[in-house]
């Protein structure tokens, strides 16, 4: 049976793009070529905190910021479409520095809270310890950000992957993409080892492995893995309260009890393993902000591959010199921040057929100029 849309890859951004395309009434099919949510997706701590991630006033300020507005609105949504909770509810940013390199940081960061109409809320280490009992003393100032948030990444995939099927969608695991069958600008087949899949459009959402059909398609898709380790803490004597934020790791309390520690950022090419350097780093990150991760319980540790790009901003849009191939990949360490909102602004486009305006800053074209 020919669909309206195939989109290779099943992470947060695959998921949500399903959705929202069902949504409009498509004939979609999925297709992940391990396990649905398991990679970058699976992999992620879950902070909601665009703050962190901008550095500057412009077009990726204003997508994250956007992306957190319109968070409540999305997981309402697919939390009532799916049955399946989110994990979403806001829990305040603490932004912690160490030393008066970190506070020349803050002097640069504080604009961007005001641009993006954040409250927020200046702290010395005194009170910030005070907001914060599990800090140490190495603390001597933060910043209060209590209007950012969390969710719960394997949940937020699922609820996406639910809602979508509800609406018909269909979903295969452990269906690599092997090759895409053309016919002048077109791309009219997709094959994998247990078939093909004939399909009026294709959206290739395939996280760090996108740049895999750059080839094929002889395109531009300058996207390339970076590895990310994360460790689960258990038996803190001191419960955190803030998800913790420092230029040297962070972390995020969980609903189960647990403290997730991270993230190390490592281009090691297609090795999703954890190693003792990387899991140290992590922990030793994780001490500096609460010193009682010391004698806490390593639960779990784990990595995930996230999709960089060159300017570490998501690729969106059109595929160059293709009829009805799009892309939705290189979000790096923001696809769980961004995926329903670009996810929904892809599938808009794709519905009009024309580019949004919020879209164009994030054309892969611009990595060319």
């Amino acid at each position: 049976m020919k669909r309206d849309v195939a989109i290779i890859g099943g992470g947060i951004i695959g998921c949500a793009t399903a959705y929202y395309l069902a949504k409009q009434g498509a004939s979609v099919i999925l297709l992940e070529r391990g396990r649905i949510g398991e990679q970058a997706t699976g992999a992620s701590a879950g902070m909601l905190a665009p703050i962190a991630e901008a550095k500057r006033p412009g077009a990726f300020l204003d997508v994250v910021v956007a992306a957190l507005r319109d968070y409540p609105t999305a997981v309402r949504e697919v939390e009532a479409a799916s049955g399946v909770s989110t994990g979403y509810f806001l829990r305040s940013i603490l932004r912690v520095a160490f030393s008066e390199e970190d506070e020349a940081k803050f002097a640069l960061a504080l604009p961007m809270y005001e641009l993006a109409g954040l409250p927020h809320k200046r702290l010395d280490g005194a009170q910030a310890r005070e907001e914060e009992p599990a800090l140490g003393e190495g603390v001597v100032s933060a910043i209060l950000s209590p209007e950012e948030g969390q969710v719960l990444p394997r949940q937020l995939v699922q609820s996406y992957r639910h809602a979508a099927g509800l609406l018909g969608a269909e979903f295969r695991e452990d269906a690599e993409v092997m090759a895409l069958e053309t016919s002048g600008r077109s791309v009219t087949t997709v094959r994998t080892l247990d078939g093909s899949i004939d399909a009026d459009r294709v959206v290739i959402a395939a996280g760090a492995w996108s740049s895999r059909f750059a080839g094929p398609l002889n395109t531009s898709i300058p996207v390339f893995p970076v590895r990310g380790q994360i460790a689960a803490i258990k038996g803190l004597s001191i419960p955190v309260r803030h998800v913790l934020y420092s230029y040297g790791g962070y972390a995020v309390p969980w609903p189960d009890g647990r403290l997730l520690v991270g993230a190390t950022q490592e281009e090691a090419g297609y090795a999703p393993h954890t190693t003792v350097e990387g899991i140290q780093q992590v922990l030793n990150g994780g001490k500096r902000l609460v010193p009682r991760v010391a004698d806490a319980e390593l639960d779990e540790t784990w990595a995930g591959l996230r999709p960089g790009s060159p300017d570490a901003m998501p690729i969106l849009g059109p595929a160059p010199g293709w009829d009805n191939v799009w892309l939705a990949t290189g979000h790096y360490r923001n696809g769980v921040l961004l995926g329903p909102y670009t996810s929904r602004l892809v599938a808009e486009s794709m519905a009009s057929n024309a580019v949004s305006a919020a879209l164009e800053p994030f054309l892969v074209s611009r990595l060319a100029q």
